[in-house]
């Protein structure tokens, strides 16, 4: 996502180069490395499972266990694929498995990826920016996604933008890696459960009339181009 900067407030730094000795940095342990001491299939496993937990977090755990293909291009596409098919409504995961397979240098790609989305302000920012007054705040929608025109929505956020109306006003947060390319997003939309999207909604974006980022909420006009590549890899997320 890129949010034209204006007027003061929290700023996220730029990703920094890959220093030598990131926490995140897997360590060999023989024919395959663990991070943190836990091995990566079964960190992707918990990612797999997980529920409840936010979407960057779910990103960075993905990353780090990602980045141990480096030197493994069809074992890293297998991953990214099936922790997708897992986790399909969560944009930051889809952000970051097209950086990886877009990647020249995977693993430095990986940690830029991981520190970029820890070091996203989006969150002091927005708490900034609120009276924390449900009485003079906007309804404020946390999107999963961001693609296309629209938002997926967790089906929680909506009762504030319906009470607020068709015209009222109502802010989006979009984090680090939630505002994906349109083939990105196509490959989301088109992954989701029949059902639809479960416990989320897609809702038109031009609903906002603002976007809540790491400098906090400005006009919708200011959500610029998504900085997502396009890995084709993801299109279909079987095999």
């Amino acid at each position: 996502m890129t949010i034209a900067r204006a007027g003061r407030g929290p700023q996220r730094r730029g990703p920094r180069r890959c220093p030598a000795g990131h926490g995140a940095a897997p360590q060999a342990t023989g024919r395959r490395r663990t991070i943190g001491g836990v091995h990566p299939i079964e960190r992707l496993r918990f990612v797999a499972r997980a529920t409840g937990v936010p979407g960057d977090v779910l990103a960075v755990e993905a990353t780090a266990a990602l980045m141990t293909f480096a030197e493994d291009p069809p074992a890293l596409v297998a991953g990214c694929r099936r922790v997708l098919a897992r986790q399909v409504g969560c944009g930051p995961l889809w952000w970051a498995c097209a950086r990886l397979l877009t990647a020249q240098d995977v693993r430095r790609c990986a940690v830029e990826t991981i520190e970029e989305l820890e070091d996203d302000s989006t969150d002091v920012a927005l708490s900034l920016a609120l009276d924390h007054d449900p009485d003079t705040d906007p309804p404020v929608v946390h999107a999963a996604a961001v693609g296309c025109g629209s938002v997926l929505a967790p089906a929680g956020d909506l009762a504030g933008l319906e009470a607020a109306g068709p015209e009222g006003p109502a802010w989006v947060r979009v984090g680090v890696g939630v505002h994906l390319s349109d083939p990105m997003w196509g490959a989301l939309v088109e992954h989701l459960p029949p059902s639809g999207a479960g416990p989320r909604h897609i809702v038109p974006l031009d609903r906002f009339t603002h976007v809540a980022g790491p400098v906090g909420p400005l006009p919708l006009v200011a959500l610029g181009e998504p900085d997502c590549p396009v890995a084709p890899e993801l299109f279909r997320l079987a095999g």
